[in-house]
């Protein structure tokens, strides 16, 4: 009998999805022009960078359009161009129409190219592949065009095919070589096995590509329209909005596990410790997530499920339950129940440790900012500034003569936080200025006289250090109130602000959630006048990085605002009593004699020749010598792993007094003062500051 009611619920339970999918369709539909209207009204009121809605405008929208939707050209042919391009000059007139014409278009021609090629790859993937082929792929999609056949975009997905295939038969054989007790098989027989397992991961890639839906199409558009206004600028379904709040918080609430997608599964690749999982203890790294039930509620089958949608099954509110059916490693199956809590995202969050020079008795301060986070609009909601501030309390009881903040790759965040925590390092004065659309520029002042630390500061960047984070390290420098070491930041100058679109609905049209729109509305400018945008932040104490002989940053977008300039706030700086010249010299002779950073140079250049190799062998002896000569200059290359045993690291007074009951803090604090004590940039920065110090 249980039988036959487990058979009845799925069909039932199938029948209501379908449904469901095709209404979720339609009002999907629905709901595109009326976010494509107010979208485009919104910017054209109150983004900073203004654009005129003519033909050079459409046609930047359309090769914006086409570069992510078919980004290496392996889905539309010559003669899909040939038609979408008929409203290459007209997609600004279809902004004042509200015309979405050439997106339905689109979407017509995509979806039969997808069916089209998901059925040439089956077929070449049932022949093996020329292991001997002279010929070779080009990687890099400006140098070639698209095709104007079938036959020939057979061909280039042939060549992708035979590239990846050649990639995994080059391992196979290597490992075979390398390992006496696999079983020895013939280049044949590992060809064969290579080549399913790519078809594997393709077919995977193709049963996602089959998951999207018109909504995720409908957002590449429109992120294609928005990102000619600039990089920064984009429209969020409701469901993205949703991670990014989360992102900003560092804080969710969910069963805090790490997931990804492997054969159709939900696997779990990670459970975080102190986390709901984690303290319920049965859900383990591997398992597969088959099935998801809120409370005693029916089950959803999540097999072959988006990742996204099985994640928001999963996640819910704090003391909520959600059971997991879960595959085990040993293939048996167990219902697991948990009891959903807050899911600390622990590494964005602020923290510190003492440090010191062996055989000197002067400690230090070092603190890693990991983001600017705030929980906006949460009475005592997480805020960095707040936990920056208990930081430095915590250190300055541990007697500090100095304090490093490390803020690398630190993409920034909350604004209000950055210019609060400036204040803690200077008396009083402006932080930053903002300038926005038809509006003078306005300065953000810290107005606390309190100080609340006066002594040396470094403060490390490096090339994801970005927004808030070279907001704080500019007025720093300009201050002359620390010294800044590290690389050459983001150069992200620009200020953002979600506008819910529900907001400027009618009253009686808002049983739907139309998502949000975010927009630059302003830009920073440092109180010297000059602004963070494209240039970034220039270290006072620059130090080598993998990234230096490549374009990273917002240089590499195509639409980055340019940089500018204002007149320069009123401040006064800081008398120092250290040089930068001298700091400058003195570091650079200790990195000359330092076996670490030459070899992150070596490492750099190594990376820039990776970066300039656009063609791959598609013959199995070229691509051997190929990844022989590569292996050879990566060895020569690699970053070495150099101890350090020249300085002791230990948890400040508090975390350490904490810790003694607190086992997840311990185990925590543990890990970070370990990663530390391995980083040769923080050795580099804590010598900076010892010199300053001891000057």
């Amino acid at each position: 009998m249980k039988k036959v009611i487990y058979i009845f619920s799925a069909v039932v339970i199938g029948f209501f999805v379908a449904c469901s999918a095709v209404s979720a369709k339609k009002k999907d539909t629905n709901k595109e022009p009326v976010v494509f209207d107010l979208t485009n009204k919104l910017i054209q009121e109150i983004h900073y960078n203004q654009q005129s809605l003519n033909d050079e405008f459409s046609k930047n929208v359309f090769d914006a359009f086409l570069e992510s939707a078919d980004p290496n050209k392996r889905f539309l042919l010559s003669k899909d161009i040939e038609l979408l391009s008929k409203m290459k000059f007209q997609l600004d007139d279809a902004i004042k129409g509200k015309d979405l014409t050439f997106f339905n278009q689109y979407v017509g021609i995509i979806e039969k190219r997808e069916s089209m090629c998901k059925k040439i790859i089956e077929t070449i993937l049932t022949e093996p592949i020329p292991i001997d082929s002279k010929d070779s792929i080009e990687l890099d999609s400006d140098k070639y065009n698209y095709v104007d056949s079938k036959k020939e975009l057979s061909e280039r997905w042939t060549a992708y095919i035979q590239s990846r295939v050649i990639n995994e038969l080059y391992f196979a054989i290597k490992n075979q070589e390398e390992n006496d007790t696999v079983p020895q098989k013939s280049i044949q027989e590992l060809e064969k096995e290579s080549r399913e397992k790519v078809g594997g991961r393709i077919k995977d890639w193709f049963n996602r590509l089959e998951q999207m839906e018109r909504a995720d199409r409908f957002s590449i558009f429109m992120n294609a329209l928005l990102s000619v206004y600039g990089p920064h600028t984009s429209y969020f379904p409701p469901k993205d909005k949703e991670d990014f709040d989360i992102s900003m918080s560092g804080k969710l609430e969910g069963i805090g596990a790490t997931l990804t997608v492997k054969d159709g599964y939900i696997k779990v690749s990670k459970v975080i410790a102190g986390s709901a999982s984690w303290k319920q203890g049965e859900l383990e790294e591997g398992d597969l997530i088959t099935a998801v039930a809120q409370g005693d509620s029916v089950p959803v089958d999540v097999v072959n499920m988006r990742l996204d949608k099985a994640v928001r099954l999963i996640r819910g509110p704090k003391g909520t339950e959600v059971k997991l059916t879960v595959k085990k490693v040993n293939g048996t199956i167990r219902v697991i129940p948990i009891i959903r809590d807050v899911v600390i995202i622990e590494e964005t969050y602020a923290k510190s440790l003492v440090i010191k020079e062996k055989g000197d008795s002067i400690n230090f301060g070092y603190i890693h900012l990991g983001s600017f986070y705030a929980e906006f609009g949460k009475r005592n909601g997480k805020r960095c500034s707040i936990d920056v501030l208990k930081q430095i309390e915590a250190l300055k009881s541990s007697q500090v003569e100095g304090i490093i903040l490390d803020l690398r790759s630190n993409g920034g965040g909350s604004l209000s936080d950055a210019v609060d925590m400036v204040g803690y390092f200077i008396k009083t004065g402006p932080v930053v200025q903002v300038d926005g659309a038809g509006q003078p520029a306005q300065s953000y002042k810290d107005k606390d006289p309190e100080q609340q630390f006066k002594k040396p500061l470094v403060v490390m960047v490096n090339e994801f250090s970005a927004s808030a984070s070279e907001i704080f390290a500019a007025a720093i420098q300009d201050y002359g109130r620390g010294v800044i070491v590290g690389s050459n930041t983001f150069g992200k100058g620009t200020v953002q602000r979600f506008f819910p679109l529900n907001d400027i609905m009618p009253m009686g049209s808002r049983e739907e959630d139309y998502g949000a729109l975010k927009q630059t509305i302003a830009k920073f400018f440092r109180i010297n006048g000059g602004a963070t945008q494209l240039k970034g932040v220039q270290p006072d104490v620059e130090l080598p990085s993998i990234y230096q002989y490549i374009d990273v940053g917002e240089k590499e977008y195509d639409y980055a605002l340019p940089w500018s300039s204002i007149p320069p706030a009123s401040y006064s700086t800081y008398s120092n009593n250290y040089d930068l010249d001298a700091l400058n010299a003195n570091s650079q002779s200790r990195l000359d004699t330092s076996t670490y950073f030459r070899s992150v140079i070596k490492n750099a250049k190594a990376i820039k020749i990776s970066n300039d190799i656009t063609k791959l062998p598609l013959g199995l002896k070229q691509y051997q010598a190929y990844k022989k000569e590569r292996k050879e200059m990566n060895d020569e290359s690699e970053v070495k792993e150099v101890v350090i045993d020249d300085i002791i690291i230990d948890f400040n007074k508090l975390d350490a007094f904490t810790a003694q009951t607190d086992t997840i803090l311990k185990t925590r604090l543990k890990k970070f003062k370990e990663n530390t004590e391995k980083d040769h940039y923080v050795r580099e920065s804590l010598r900076v500051l010892s010199e300053i110090v001891k000057k």
